[in-house]
């Protein structure tokens, strides 16, 4: 049974993003680290992750549910998930999942805070797979953290085996019973990184997702790549926010005119000898 379907409209801004670059090969976690997030401007605007399905979303009556926020320390940036008591007799958990390619696919490594904790509450890690959406890996954290734990989910050959892909969420369990309050129950989950680890094969090239340094960053209209001496003939995929591909490169040099496209951000995709690296640009001004 498929958990939580989202009803909102504008949460498939969100989903699209997910989808930009297919489950092949070995895929690492897209927006690993939460820095990007884009507002998603509805009756109650608010701020969406980039590359994650998420629990955020606008009832039918205008009101946004956001459980799932940004959260910025010094230069460090958290997805910050969060149980919301927003109604009666009801489960509210908050919560982030990505969908990724399990093949050669070792490890999960993420660094995690189960912040605060009330009632029942308790934070969730879930690995899930199939069409009944299968449960392969559950971690129920029920005590809070001071510090960030560094933490990591061993993959199984038989479910590698199994499933081409895995749905990794993260949740901040809560629920409201107002007839007997010992029920109640609240959390909050603070997620640092997220990472994929693979099985080492010396036969082969990594084709594990790098970063692509973009500059000048942001920018007006020309714009440069920082690509590997092997990128001798890359593919460069640029998509929008919204997840279509507005523009495609083959054999493409490191520069690339940008002054075709509206202002706004952009993901990037650079594919050659056996790699792929992905990073985003801003276009100000000019256009």
């Amino acid at each position: 049974m498929l958990k939580r379907p989202i009803c909102a409209f504008t949460f498939f801004a969100l989903f699209a993003l997910s989808c930009l670059f297919p489950a092949t090969g070995n895929a690492q976690f897209a927006n690993p680290e939460f820095r990007d997030w884009v507002l998603i401007d509805t009756a109650q605007p608010y701020l969406g992750l980039v590359m994650w399905e998420t629990s955020n979303h606008n009832d039918f009556f205008g009101f946004n549910n956001v459980s799932v926020e940004r959260l910025i320390e010094g230069e460090q940036y958290y997805a910050k998930i969060e149980s919301k008591q927003r109604a009666y007799d009801a489960s509210i958990e908050g919560w982030i999942a990505q969908t990724i390619a399990t093949r050669d696919l070792d490890r999960i490594d993420y660094r995690s805070r189960c912040d605060s904790l009330a009632g029942l509450g308790y934070c969730l890690v879930e690995i899930r797979a199939g069409i009944e959406d299968e449960v392969l890996f559950s971690d129920t954290i029920r005590t809070t953290d001071q510090e960030f734990q560094q933490r990591s989910i061993t993959i199984l050959p038989e479910w590698r085996e199994r499933y081409p892909e895995f749905r990794v969420e993260f949740e901040a369990f809560g629920y409201v019973f107002a007839l007997v309050p010992e029920m109640m129950a609240y959390s909050v989950f603070l997620l640092d990184k997220v990472e994929a680890s693979y099985i080492s094969n010396l036969a082969s090239v990594s084709r594990v997702a790098e970063q692509l340094k973009v500059y000048p960053n942001p920018a007006t209209d020309v714009v440069r790549l920082d690509l590997p001496v092997d990128f001798t003939a890359p593919t460069v995929e640029i998509y929008s926010v919204l997840g279509n591909l507005v523009a495609s490169y083959a054999n493409s040099g490191s520069t690339l005119s940008l002054a075709q496209l509206p202002r706004g951000m952009y993901l990037i995709s650079v594919r050659d000898a056996g790699r792929v690296m992905m990073g985003k640009v801003v276009l100000e001004g000019g256009g």
